[in-house]
């Protein structure tokens, strides 16, 4: 398959979610973390809502990482 379009949102380890014609998914770049609303047409933000999150490192069993987005958005 050839790729359509690509989009640079941050980091994140969550898995995006399709729904009616839109992609949702978490992003972070260590000072905040945004949800995206993504065309799945075009590739354009149909929209974004950001917020502060902590940037303190933690230690995991594969060691030390930055926090950003595990999550994967639940659309209801």
């Amino acid at each position: 398959l050839k790729a359509q379009w690509s989009l640079e949102i941050g980091e994140g380890h969550g898995s995006p979610v399709q729904y009616q014609g839109s992609i949702v998914v978490l992003s972070g770049d260590g000072e905040s973390e945004t949800v995206w609303c993504i065309d799945t047409k075009t590739g354009k933000s149909r929209w974004k809502v950001s917020y502060p999150t902590d940037t303190t490192q933690i230690d995991g069993a594969v060691g030390r990482f930055t926090r950003v987005p595990r999550s994967t958005p639940a659309i209801a």
